[in-house]
């Protein structure tokens, strides 16, 4: 198969689009109930966002009639690298044509060569990347390359035009307060040890639970970002903290997009988590958004059987790895 590989070139869109017209995996695209030409142009929009941000860089491949064949899109993370101390990649969509295995897999392992020359060129010592569950040629170049499974990440969804007498409750949600910063990071001490920061052993137990306090505290002073509260007896026992996200053009729909769900540790088997989560179902449905989407590691049992009980839908899984350099 002969190709050409270049990186941090400045694609065609009309390239892009004829690389993603045929592509059928994640979130969207894998939802039976969403039109798959949607699905395509939203995924579309996505990547021409990607594209124009100032920290994304893309490594790609050109047929030599100069037909574009993949393209991987990354950037150095300056949030994370803040964090951790180290410089941080990201990848953030690896995209291939629709050919047979073997050519996809020549097309991701020159994709990888010429960003792995990248990364040596800017000191990267710690990359993560999730990929659908379905993309096996990517997969498997990826593993060839020596990064390592983390962990299965499962999309859901909640139809709130569906919601049933069986899925209300009496409790009811409010919006944050100032207050319930502190309330939040001191329930968020130990409880995402089923998440992949914890999962990674090459990462200290205190830095990746000091990663989630980060987050809670940025949700904070985000203004596109919402948290919701539940209080039982004048006291928070829940939180969740969402954003809204509007695909109007595409599918006719408005987003709530969960982000993280956070209980009182001394509630855990008392089954208020359902309770909560029906109350803010019931929140999102009066605010006038009609899908909720919801993501979870599949180790988070807990977790993944209250979406099955109250009847949150699976769409995909990704799978996510990491590699240390």
């Amino acid at each position: 198969m002969d190709i050409k590989s270049s990186i941090d070139i400045k694609i065609n869109y009309d390239d892009l689009r004829n690389l993603i017209k045929e592509y059928k995996y994640g979130r969207y695209c894998e939802d039976r109930s969403l039109p798959i030409e949607s699905s395509r142009s939203f995924l579309m929009n996505l990547h021409k966002q990607y594209l124009l941000r100032d920290d994304t860089k893309c490594a790609t491949v050109f047929s030599t009639s100069g037909q574009l064949q993949g393209v991987l899109e990354f950037r150095r993370s300056k949030w994370d690298t803040e964090h951790f101390g180290y410089s941080v990649a990201v990848i953030d969509a690896i995209l291939i044509k629709e050919l047979n295995y073997k050519q996809k897999v020549v097309i991701a392992n020159s994709l990888l060569g010429k960003f792995f020359i990248w990364c040596k060129s800017n000191s990267i010592r710690f990359i993560s990347v999730r990929i659908a569950y379905q993309d096996l040629p990517v997969i498997h170049s990826l593993e060839d390359h020596g990064f390592h499974f983390i962990e299965s990440w499962i999309y859901n969804k909640f139809n709130l035009n569906r919601l049933s007498d069986q899925e209300k409750t009496c409790y009811k949600v409010r919006l944050s307060r100032p207050n319930d910063c502190d309330i939040m990071i001191d329930y968020s001490n130990g409880a995402f040890t089923t998440q992949r920061f914890h999962a990674d052993p090459n990462i200290s137990y205190q830095k990746a639970d000091s990663l989630y306090k980060k987050w809670i505290l940025t949700s904070f002073h985000d203004p596109k970002q919402y948290i919701l509260a539940l209080d039982i007896e004048s006291k928070p026992v829940a939180y969740m903290i969402y954003y809204k996200n509007t695909k109007r053009e595409y599918f006719d729909y408005k987003f709530a997009m969960w982000k993280m769900a956070l209980l009182d540790p001394n509630c855990k088997g008392k089954g208020i988590g359902t309770n909560f989560f029906k109350a803010v179902l019931a929140y999102h449905k009066k605010e006038g958004l009609d899908i909720v989407d919801s993501g979870l590691s599949i180790r988070n049992l807990t977790s993944l059987n209250l979406h099955n009980k109250l009847n949150f839908e699976i769409i995909t899984t990704f799978v996510t790895f990491h590699k240390w350099l």
